[in-house]
């Protein structure tokens, strides 16, 4: 009963919190920190500054305000529900000089039991239902292929009907976005190239071909709200390719209805 209330008042709250993150930064060897968590036991979780840096000491992930609801006594059930997950002024970095991400100890980590590198088998299955995001960026820095690509929207709101985040199919009732940039800038690539045979160009274009394998994406409605799109490559001037927010496209917005890829 004791420890029931201790994890239900704030300053217990964080005292575990800090436990967790202090055993992350040790097995992952670098920063793991979360400022503030507030959960109602066992359905919703409040997270306040979350950060995670790679081991060169740069962000790899960091939140100003996440906000999770999923289904009661989730740790229980093989299948749980999402109903809500919220994520604001949050920013995602993926980078690297040569063949290995910055981030890969991470995928590793996360994608083993516990460090052991041993894979999992089964798991929970997550289906998602809301998804709000504000202010949200990811930024690719890759030196090795030669191109960096910056993605940001203002705000995001996806309304789901089926979207398991372990299966092929991908049903959306409703996706707005607003003030949405997508900004791709291409330079020397530090991968060396390599005079390819009829063979392999063959794979790449079969490999191309088959880029879908199954997945299906349906997106009932969907609209997008003063979007920017650009591509640029260095040497050359800045090129700015595609821009919805001009009268000449429907006034300020994009929209599809009935959707399916």
């Amino acid at each position: 009963m004791g420890i029931y209330i201790f994890i239900q008042t704030p300053f217990g709250q964080n005292w575990i919190a800090k436990q967790v993150t202090k055993r992350l930064s040790k097995d992952l060897q670098t920063r793991v920190s979360i400022a503030h968590v507030d959960f109602s036991l066992f359905n919703k979780m409040h997270l306040e500054g979350v950060l995670i840096e790679d081991r060169q000491g740069d962000t790899v992930l960091y939140v100003g305000d996440m906000k999770v609801r999923i289904t009661d006594w989730f740790f229980f059930k093989k299948q749980a529900e999402l109903k809500y997950v919220g994520l604001e002024n949050a920013i995602i970095k993926f980078q690297r000089t040569d063949s290995v991400w910055r981030q890969q100890f991470l995928l590793d980590y996360f994608g083993s039991s516990g460090g052991s590198g041993k894979k999992k088998e089964g798991g929970l299955k997550l289906d998602l239902r809301k998804l709000e995001l504000k202010n949200v960026s990811f930024l690719k820095k890759d030196g090795w292929m030669g191109e960096d690509m910056h993605i940001k929207v203002g705000s995001l709101d996806l309304d789901a009907d089926k979207l398991s985040l372990s299966g092929s199919r991908f049903e959306v009732n409703a996706l707005l976005i607003k003030d949405p940039v997508v900004a791709i800038y291409k330079y020397d690539r530090k991968k060396p190239r390599k005079i390819r045979t009829a063979e392999e160009l063959e794979q790449e274009i079969k490999k191309a071909l088959g880029w879908n394998n199954q997945t299906i994406v349906k997106v009932a409605n969907l609209a997008i709200i003063n979007g920017t799109f650009s591509t640029d490559k260095r040497g050359q001037a800045p090129a700015r390719l595609f821009r919805w927010a001009t009268p000449a496209l429907y006034g300020d917005q994009w929209q599809m209805e009935q959707c399916t890829l």
